[in-house]
């Protein structure tokens, strides 16, 4: 593995993880299959329901590269090596970019031809190189396969970007590439087109055992109509997601802290300074308010911080006002922490209520809980403002997937990411005239996810004046009396599109497998549903249409420093990089 990055990284930079997480992460931000059922037509209407369905229910065993005579052989120097879990890991430098092709093949790195003229701008820009190679009696094996630990690498650099031609190199045909962001905000491309791909379809009930081939389908269709670009198929909140696939749930504050989250210190710089007041709390329960209060000022900079972090207004419009409310266990620990009073902003209203749940106040006198509300104000003042946030804080991170396939050769320039306005999409909320966007809009918070369903209609009786058609929930409790569900199959919940470059292509069609018409995908009518086990018949040649718009997206300015993590499979396969981004941070000395 060799890995172009902007300075020399210390054995503290590199870390291996448990693979489960990055399995986690990978399952949560899938495309993802749902199944409803329609309700009873003539039931009285059930409010929690109702909302349960507008909420969408849910390789040498020696390093061999310090030997003399052999640092800086061809221009190249050896600036650091150490070992990391099974991997020996050395940092390069070179002046010239045969000498490090020469280097590299000199200690047995298997290179392909061609490497030295994909090296040279790297080292023309004084690039470092991370190259590591396999201790194989450190390699755990299953099955006879060996299983490599993921890897997570901390840098800092000036611009947001993930070199990836490189990688190119061993390309022996199609390879997909999954890159996932978790930021405060959701990231796209500043030098690739960006579409979301095509949500909210209906599929044929025939598809569920194949919902991968039929979901590679649809995101081999958006990219005929949409060449070269980069697909954006996830953007949410990272800690939940709904539905979720596979029974699972959003990303634990320990698999954030995992993937790098609290690595380096989180500042901000504004041009303005925040300030929270606080009026008057209000305590039910044995604790001082006076106690509250001093808590509460003493941990003000975590709130400051949200104010700075999800605000966009000018200084002058950038005042807020909400309003919390928290219980406070016998043992001091915040049980829940809910807002009351909104200041309108609800990524400020959240991050400010997840700050409360981290917090710890003195024990409530006779070990009972305590209930606190009060209500807070937000100022920007005059004057610029440096802030941290606590190595323990985990704001509302937003898990952003990105995918892209390409032929050999087919990536001409690394990715270089900005931030990107917040859209919505993949939600079971109709529209005015009862359907469901297929695309994707701007938003106060990101709700994007590539989603599909299979539907059941009623096919029972219906014995009322005036039948409610369209309520669709979770399975009926008693499904053999509707007809063509005599099999009384269970719910599984949300099915992931997971190994996506490795499921068979070109034997779905879209006419077949699409319950709905799809424009942005060219398919205006769609075939009648086919009799039960008839699998779906060949994809037919893409006919021509117009591109699908681009996502909403803003650019910005210089990008942050990051953590990456990454985790390659077999050449021709998939590649899935997870970059995390932090904070600017320089190092002393």
């Amino acid at each position: 593995m060799v890995v172009p990055v902007p300075e020399v990284l210390e054995e503290s930079d590199v870390v291996t993880l448990d693979a489960d997480v990055f399995e986690r992460v990978d399952r949560l931000a899938a495309p993802r299959l749902v199944e409803y059922w329609e309700r009873d037509p003539c039931a009285e209407d059930d409010p929690m329901a109702a909302l349960g369905a507008l909420m969408g229910d849910q390789i040498g065993s020696n390093f061999g590269f310090g030997g003399l005579g052999l640092r800086g052989t061809g221009g190249v120097t050896v600036e650091a090596e150490f070992a990391v879990g099974e991997y020996e890991i050395v940092i390069l430098s070179a002046r010239d970019s045969s000498g490090l092709e020469s280097w590299l093949r000199a200690h047995r790195y298997a290179i392909p031809d061609g490497a030295e003229a994909a090296l040279r701008p790297y080292v023309e820009a004084g690039t470092k190189f991370f190259v590591a190679k396999v201790d194989v009696s450190k390699v755990t094996f299953e099955d006879g396969r060996a299983v490599l630990s993921p890897l997570r690498i901390h840098y800092e650099s000036e611009t947001f970007s993930l070199p990836v031609r490189l990688g190119m190199l061993n390309s022996s045909g199609t390879q997909d590439l999954l890159v996932h962001v978790l930021a405060t905000e959701r990231y796209e491309l500043a030098n690739y087109e960006n579409v979301t791909v095509p949500t909210n379809l209906d599929l044929q009930d025939s598809v569920r055992e194949r919902f991968g081939e039929a979901y590679a389908a649809i995101f081999d269709r958006t990219l005929e109509r949409n060449p070269g670009a980069v697909v954006t198929e996830y953007a949410w909140p990272a800690t939940n997601c709904d539905p979720c696939p596979g029974g699972g749930s959003g990303l634990s504050p320990t698999d954030l802290r995992s993937l790098g989250w609290g690595a380096v210190p989180v500042r901000r710089t504004t041009r303005w300074r925040s300030r929270v007041r606080m009026r008057q709390v209000d305590v039910r329960g044995d604790l001082d308010p006076e106690v509250v209060r001093r808590v509460v000022r003493g941990r003000s900079h975590e709130l400051e911080f949200c104010h700075h972090e999800y605000t966009r207004a000018p200084r002058e419009s950038a005042d807020a006002e909400l309003a919390l409310r928290w219980i406070i266990s016998p043992t001091g620990r915040v049980q829940t922490a809910v807002v009351v009073e909104s200041s309108g902003n609800p990524q400020l209203d959240g991050c400010a209520a997840q700050a409360l749940r981290r917090w710890d106040f003195p024990a409530p006198r006779g070990g009972g809980i305590a209930v606190a509300t009060a209500p807070l104000k937000f100022e920007a003042l005059p004057g610029a403002s440096t802030i941290e946030l606590p190595p323990d804080a985990t704001p509302n991170l937003v898990l952003t997937r990105m995918h892209h396939r390409y032929e050999t050769g087919g990536l001409g320039e690394d990715l270089v990411f900005r931030r990107a306005e917040a859209i919505v999409g993949g939600r079971e909320i109709r529209e005015l005239d009862g359907t469901l966007s297929q695309g994707a809009s701007a938003a106060e918070q990101n709700n994007f996810q590539a989603r599909y369903a299979i539907r059941h209609e009623w096919e029972g009786p219906i014995d009322c004046a005036i039948p409610v058609r369209g309520r669709w929930g979770g399975p009926p409790r008693d499904l053999a009396h509707l007809t063509g569900l005599r099999d009384a199959r269970t719910d599984r919940g949300p099915i992931a599109a997971q190994d996506l470059a490795h499921v068979p292509r070109g034997e779905f069609a879209l006419t077949a497998a699409l319950a709905v018409p799809a424009p942005a995908l060219g398919v205006g009518e769609v075939e009648p549903a086919p009799p039960a086990d008839t699998p779906p018949q060949p994809e037919a040649p893409a006919e021509e249409g117009s591109r699908q718009d681009r996502a909403p997206g803003a650019p910005s300015g210089a990008t942050e420093s990051g953590c990456g993590c990454t985790s390659a499979s077999p050449l021709g396969g998939a590649t899935c990089v997870l970059v995390f981004l932090l904070a600017r941070r320089r190092r002393r000395g």
